[in-house]
């Protein structure tokens, strides 16, 4: 919860949100066009921009805290893309300072996973907010399927396509015949000749669910790299909701998570490793695949969307009027 500030200032109390939004992003883009001529016009523009951000913390705090909150995103994945290499260093620890600012102001501050807690502060005693799940609409597990779901792309590297698709080719010439959904946005699909077994489809929430009577397992196959190691993928909960057994890689978060549910194997980041994930979950009886559905679908009711909601509202003082049934 932040500490806002009770000023009032005549000026800022006339300046519509629309003005504001409107300069703040003429400026952000101006800076990003004058960043590859010159260095000093960028930051004059890149001074002027904090400026609008600090006059607007006065008028708007709880929205310009989600800016800042996501200001380490937008650094990583918009800000590194447009700007020249040589700026990404000032870039980072301006977000890294903005973030520092709020985390002292803040009289609360979370983190969505215990490693991510550890890099910030140092220690692994921090208040955790991890992503909720989504409770599917999800039949009983049919131990005949032989389809293994995935949510996500597959073209970033580290998110362990090519391991993927090699150790299920391993796990089918050793007789374990199963095939992929990949259900992915346009454009994130793998890349170049996909086997016969591989399903690409383009779904979104519950529409998901409608694939449930033939998935055997979920899969997240990502590699082994300081920040997968560091964070827990969404797509953890998601998968939860879905009652089925899971199959993941041993990268930290997610391989600690998944033991403490209970519901799946945790394997090594390598073809072999997913290969041999696949025969534990084939070769299960229906009564160990049972249980491994039973343990993750009781993790997701215990961490839904609702819970978290609720636990914010806790956090900030706020009383809970009624609750809302997850959807």
């Amino acid at each position: 919860m932040i500490r806002q500030s009770s000023l009032s200032l005549p000026v800022v109390a006339r300046m519509p949100e629309v003005s504001v939004t409107a300069v703040a992003t003429l400026l952000a883009l101006l800076a990003i066009w004058v960043s590859r001529v010159s260095v000093l016009g960028f930051g004059v523009l890149a001074a002027l921009l904090l400026a609008v951000i600090g006059y607007a913390s006065i008028r708007w705090p709880r929205a310009v805290l989600v800016l800042v909150a996501m200001s380490a995103i937008l650094d990583r994945y918009v800000v590194a893309g447009l700007l020249p290499a040589s700026y990404g260093v000032a870039t980072h620890v301006t977000s890294e300072t903005l973030l520092g600012i709020v985390g002292r102001l803040s009289n609360q501050v979370t983190f969505p996973s215990a490693g991510l807690a550890r890099a910030v502060t140092g220690r692994s005693a921090a208040l955790l907010l991890p992503p909720g799940a989504r409770l599917a609409d999800a039949p009983p597990l049919d131990p005949r399927a032989r389809n293994l779901l995935f949510i996500g792309g597959l073209r970033v590297p580290a998110h362990g396509g090519q391991i993927l698709l090699e150790g299920m080719a391993l796990a089918r010439d050793a007789g374990h015949i199963v095939e992929l959904i990949c259900v992915c946005r346009p454009g994130e699909e793998p890349t170049g000749q996909l086997p016969e077994w591989v399903h690409v489809m383009h779904l979104e929430g519950p529409a998901v669910d409608q694939l449930l009577p033939g998935v055997l397992a979920t899969v997240t196959p990502y590699l082994r790299t300081p920040y997968n190691d560091l964070a827990m993928p969404i797509k953890i909960p998601e998968y939860a909701g879905f009652a089925r057994p899971m199959i993941v890689t041993d990268i930290t978060e997610t391989a600690r998570v998944v033991r403490e549910m209970g519901s799946g194997p945790v394997v090594s980041d390598t073809k072999q490793g997913i290969a041999e994930g696949i025969a534990k979950v084939v070769t299960a009886a229906p009564q160990a695949l049972a249980e491994w559905g039973r343990a993750a679908r009781a993790w997701a009711e215990s961490n839904t969307w609702d819970t978290r909601a609720a636990r914010v509202l806790e956090l900030l003082g706020i009383p809970v009027q009624e609750s809302v049934p997850n959807g």
